[in-house]
Order: structure tokens, then C-alpha cells, then sequence
């Protein structure tokens, strides 16, 4: 007789626990983290405000110091840190995006939580203290409102079920309806749409399935409307930009930015370097080195917290739209 195993709670959790994150297009590791099986075997019968890009993996739970996946410890504006469940609802997606190690041409095995037994497992991480918030995301499976409502269920049941009243960053998936934005603004602490590139130029070089405008300008945009306007859901959206994949210049991404933080008021653009993926349509794409990120969150700095002007900053930029990668971008647009 031939017998299958379905993976549980806990196995899900080593697949999916980690993957929603910020830098998803870093070099990749091992899908199954080296201490996995000291996580399973020690896990016993157990039932079911703003991080920045300098975020660091935390191996240990505070409680038993078991290995627990997926949990980050993430520090705030304030200098305080936060431990969050970093973890996707399912790595399943129907997506072309020629970069993504998650896209349709990936040929590997996909996982999914359950709604409950999502929400089951944070709560007991944070029953026992191992984590204090969540950052949730997820492939697209069937269509970005569908995909969304499945997260705004997870959020629901810790919200209203358990009775959770921290930290919940939530991504918004490309091509949600309105009142699941909506939702997901009374819901969440925080929202996010990945942008992924600065124009619909540049996102029909990286997917045939995506359209900037109405899959993600337009979620953005009521994300904004809905904060301005009502002021006891969200407190505001980040987005994340993946740097080298469309062969767009930096000057592309500064233009971007600089409409994202004066009209929408971001709090936080994230930049991933371009990783080549195996099976992906860009697997033979040079990768984009980490100084040209550091560069990008450098003039991020200037714009966003010390308030240069766009000419001051423009000084910084080569002839061909890139920032020196050996030149400090304060330095330059000061001279």
C-alpha cells in the first residue's frame, strides 16, 4: 500500500516561514534551514512598529531557545526591536515575473497554510513569546483578490478570534478589489504592494501578466486615500523595488520615490538586488551587486529624512542616470 505524507503545521512553517520578506531576491539558501530537524524534534505536543532593511535572522525562540523559522528580529524607528513571523501563506503563484524564484517557472514543490492553522500557529508563537508580530504575504494563487482574502481571513481570525492587537504587516497582492483593500486597511498595521519596477515600461520587460497601473499604482493609491481620509486602520504602506532586473537606471528609481513619498507619503521603499533564479526567464541576467542597493537606500536617506532637494541629490548622478557605486551620494550632491 502506498502511503503519502502531508506535511503539517510545523513542517509548512521551514518552507514558508522567512520567504515574505523585504530581500526574498537575495542570494538563496537551502529551502530547508540546516536546524530544521532539531526544530521538528523539539517541538513537542504544542497545539495549535516598523522594521527597516537592516534586519537580522533570530535562530532561537526566547523562550526555549529551540530553532523556530521564519522569525526575524526587526528594529523600529525608536531603536527598539520587534520579533516577527516573516511567512507566506502559500509559495504557490501563477505569476510570470522572469525574476521571481516563486514564479509558474520554478518546477518544485509548493506549500500552503490552512486559514486556522496559520492564525493557530502565530498565536502559540505568541503565546510563548517567540514572536510579538506577523509579516504576511503570499503567492498568487487563482488572483490577487482571491489570494488577498485569504490573507484578510488569517488577519481576521488572530484580530477578532485570538483577540491580537500588535503588529500585522500585511502585503496587498497585485489586482486586489477595493473593498478588500479596504479591509485590509481596518485590519492591518501596515500595508505594502509590491511595486517590483519604477514604470509600466519597465514591467512588461519583467512579466506579461502584471499591468503597473491597475494591478498596483491603483491599490497604492486607495491605500493612501483610505489613510488620509480615515485615520483608525493603517498606519500608512511600504513597497519594495526589485533593483537591476528591467535594465532601469537609478535615476528611474529616484523618480519613482520621490512621487511614491511626496503624493502617497510612504513610509518605507525597500531595494532587492537582482538575483538570477534557475528556470526563470532571466536565469542568464547579471546579477546587481548589494553596493548599488546601499547607494539606493543612501539617496533614499537624503530624500526621506533629511530632506534634500531633487537638484542637490540630482548632483549625484553619473551622465547615465547611475550613482557612482565608489562615491558617498551625500558627499556629491553637496559639492
Amino acid at each position: 500500500m502506498l502511503i503519502t505524507h502531508s506535511p503539517d503545521v510545523y513542517e509548512k512553517l521551514i518552507y514558508l516561514g522567512g520567504m515574505a520578506s523585504d530581500d526574498i531576491l537575495s542570494k538563496p539558501s537551502s529551502p530547508v534551514p540546516a536546524n530544521s530537524a532539531a526544530f521538528l524534534a523539539r517541538r513537542g505536543n504544542t497545539a495549535s512598529r516598523d522594521g527597516g532593511p537592516r534586519e537580522s535572522r533570530l535562530p532561537y525562540s526566547a523562550s526555549d531557545r529551540s530553532p523556530v523559522p521564519g522569525v526575524y528580529r526587526a528594529q523600529m524607528p525608536n531603536g527598539k526591536t520587534i520579533s516577527l513571523l516573516r511567512v507566506m501563506f502559500t509559495d504557490v503563484c501563477k505569476m510570470d515575473c522572469f525574476y521571481c524564484p516563486n514564479s509558474h517557472w520554478v518546477p518544485r514543490k509548493r506549500y500552503a497554510f490552512k486559514v486556522d492553522e496559520l492564525a493557530n500557529l502565530f498565536m502559540d508563537l505568541q503565546r510563548r513569546e517567540t514572536v510579538a508580530g506577523l509579516f504576511l504575504s503570499s503567492g498568487i494563487a487563482g488572483d490577487g483578490s482571491k489570494t488577498t482574502e485569504k490573507l484578510l481571513k488569517v488577519v481576521d481570525s488572530i484580530r477578532n478570534k485570538h483577540g491580537f492587537k500588535g503588529y500585522i504587516h500585511m502585503k496587498i497582492m497585485p489586482g486586489a478589489s477595493y473593498p478588500l483593500v479596504e479591509e485590509a486597511y481596518r485590519l492591518g498595521t501596515r500595508l505594502s504592494v509590491n511595486m517590483e519596477t519604477p514604470t509600466a515600461e519597465h514591467m512588461r520587460k519583467i512579466s506579461t501578466m502584471k499591468d503597473l497601473q491597475k494591478d498596483i499604482l491603483a491599490p497604492m493609491e486607495w491605500v493612501d486615500t483610505l489613510t488620509r481620509k480615515h485615520g483608525n486602520g493603517a498606519v500608512g504602506q511600504a513597497t519594495q523595488l526589485v533593483v537591476g532586473a528591467a535594465n532601469e537606471t537609478d535615476r528611474d528609481i529616484f523618480t519613482r520615490i520621490d512621487q511614491l513619498y511626496g503624493d502617497w507619503n510612504l513610509k518605507r521603499v525597500y531595494y532587492s538586488p537582482f538575483f538570477p533564479v534557475k528556470h526563470t526567464p532571466l536565469e542568464e541576467h547579471p546579477w546587481t551587486p548589494m553596493d548599488r542597493t546601499n547607494r539606493l537606500y543612501q539617496v533614499d536617506w537624503l530624500k526621506r529624512v533629511y530632506r534634500f532637494t531633487n537638484d542637490e541629490i540630482g548632483r549625484a548622478f553619473n551622465r547615465h542616470g547611475f550613482l557612482p557605486l565608489d562615491e558617498d551620494p551625500k558627499l556629491a550632491s553637496c559639492l
